[in-house]
């Protein structure tokens, strides 16, 4: 390898913020992990009113820094008029929040239109890659005693439904052209223009229940200051700094009430649905080549069959151009070129241990106060 410049976008620490999960076919690490969680709930009215008023009257600790403001355009302003940050007080400055609370919904008709509804109540997301699961515990329990939200945060989770969360599968040692990409049932995407080189694309529509962001980025292995690179916008890295890898992070947005927080743990296996070529399939004469040339531009397959116009003739061969049995030529051809590049049952069956960073999230037996109580004195707290 050579030295590489890079955006501090693309850098990453994968041994302290992901979990191992095997080798792939190639021979290439797999690391996983959540990269980001958002669940909404809702209480009763009355409920909800004490909720709001505990979080308008949240204070600075030693421990947690706490900014409560109105929300902006650019976030949830259309649906929330209050959000509540919280940070760590021990972390550097620039460093990630570790929960942002949205609250107060704007709209006063919540109850009685479907898609208001969805938002419930108050909306929490954080980001679990920045933070370890003993900080995330300790967090939860601190908003979980009297003085803070006490038992209406336990309440909030135990109705609560995810409507937000990045599953990242990270291969170490990959380029993202090495194969061709399909994401099922997905038919359109977006090609980026390459960040000082490292390519990226998206599969599928962020409106869709499913898609994913599919980035090159670089592991860095040796380090100074545990890799905060937040204060620098570009960065030079010797070849014994890093080591290249793809992040095929999933992104699923479950609708109201079909995934409960406390049943995170039955999730399905999102990556099923994420399927590699062989670049091989470029020289088959049976590839349509109106789907060939779009291919040649970056695209995954999802998007460059969504795109692309069907070819009345291929391989000399008068077919049909209707979309329909363009796609059943196309599956046909793909299951000669399908590479199974790692176990998906197999490395979703280790879902928990990527859980496990979430902390007291993921153990919603802890959500009980008997149950918690005994915990916690097991624990000497």
């Amino acid at each position: 390898m050579s030295d590489k410049k890079v955006s501090w976008q693309r850098i990453d620490d994968l041994l302290q913020k992901s979990i191992f999960m095997r080798l792939t076919s190639q021979g290439h690490e797999i690391y996983s992990r959540l990269d980001k969680l958002a669940f909404v709930s809702d209480l009763s009215e009355e409920d909800n009113e004490v909720l709001f008023k505990r979080l308008g009257e949240m204070k600075t600790t030693q421990v947690y820094s706490i900014k409560n403001r109105k929300t902006s355009k650019r976030e949830c302003g259309e649906l929330y008029h209050r959000a509540l940050e919280i940070r760590l007080t021990s972390k550097p400055k620039g460093h990630p929040v570790a929960l942002v609370i949205h609250y107060r919904p704007t709209s006063k008709q919540r109850r009685k239109t479907s898609d208001v509804t969805h938002r419930g109540a108050v909306r929490m997301e954080l980001s679990p890659q920045h933070y370890t699961a003993e900080e995330l515990t300790a967090l939860f329990l601190w908003l979980g005693k009297k003085v803070q939200l006490g038992r209406y945060l336990y309440l909030a989770l135990k109705k609560a439904w995810i409507t937000n969360i990045h599953y990242a599968l990270d291969i170490v040692g990959m380029r993202l052209h090495d194969y061709y990409l399909r994401l099922r049932g997905a038919s359109c995407g977006k090609v980026f223009v390459p960040d000082n080189g490292m390519e990226g694309i998206h599969i599928g529509s962020h409106k869709s229940e499913c898609y994913a962001a599919c980035y090159e980025k670089v592991d860095v292995v040796c380090s100074e200051g545990g890799g905060d690179y937040g204060q620098q916008s570009l960065l030079v890295l010797k070849s014994d700094q890093y080591r290249d890898f793809v992040r095929f992070e999933l992104r699923l947005s479950p609708g109201k009430g079909e995934m409960l927080l406390k049943h995170i743990n039955k999730m399905e296996n999102l990556l099923s649905r994420l399927m590699f070529y062989s670049r091989e399939l470029r020289k088959d004469q049976r590839l349509d080549p109106a789907l060939a040339v779009l291919l040649d531009k970056g695209m995954s397959i999802s998007q460059a069959f969504g795109e692309h116009k069907s070819s009345a003739v291929v391989n000399g061969k008068n077919v049909s151009s209707t979309k329909k049995q363009a796609g059943k030529r196309l599956d046909r051809l793909m299951k000669k070129y399908s590479v199974p590049l790692f176990d998906s049952e197999f490395i979703w069956s280790l879902l928990p241990l990527v859980l496990e960073k979430l902390g007291i999230l993921a153990q919603p037996q802890y959500w009980e106060l008997k149950h918690r109580l005994k915990w916690l004195k097991s624990r000497g707290k």
